[in-house]
């Protein structure tokens, strides 16, 4: 399955360097939550946090779960990603992300991945409208 899929995402028509910086990031953070949550990947995102719902691991903070269930995903998931005029200034601001999140893949302190993770899906439709993007509700940052 791809990436954007996986996140519920609708899959890209282009293969840009912005779009494969992209679904690199994606990859990263997908990995990340899958490793925080302590649960199995599954074949998507909802699949995903219905699994850490029901698991008793402590690791399954449940705020975190509600925000990226009813905020951080469906934010994401507005973002009309084809229409990035500034392609390499989208892919700057995104390996920065990824540059970051690489760093605490050690997992010596969850909670910078789960900051890194709120962080990147709370910031990305910006990237997107600052580089020339779209998405359906543009006011609520």
């Amino acid at each position: 399955m791809n990436i954007r899929e996986w996140f519920g995402m609708i899959p890209y028509s282009e293969k840009t360097e912005a779009q494969c910086a992209l679904d690199r990031v994606l990859s990263l953070h997908r990995e990340a939550i899958v490793k925080y949550l302590a649960v199995p990947d599954c074949g998507s995102f909802y699949d995903l946090i219905h699994l850490a719902e029901r698991s008793d691991n402590k690791s399954s903070d449940v705020l975190f779960l509600a925000w990226l269930k009813e905020k951080g995903i469906p934010q994401m998931r507005h973002i009309d990603f084809s229409k990035i005029a500034d392609q390499e200034k989208f892919s700057y601001m995104i390996n920065v992300d990824e540059f970051a999140l690489q760093c605490e893949m050690d997992f010596s302190d969850p909670e910078e991945v789960r900051g890194c993770i709120v962080s990147f899906l709370s910031d990305l439709k910006w990237y997107a409208i600052i580089t020339g993007g779209e998405t359906d509700d543009q006011s609520d940052h």
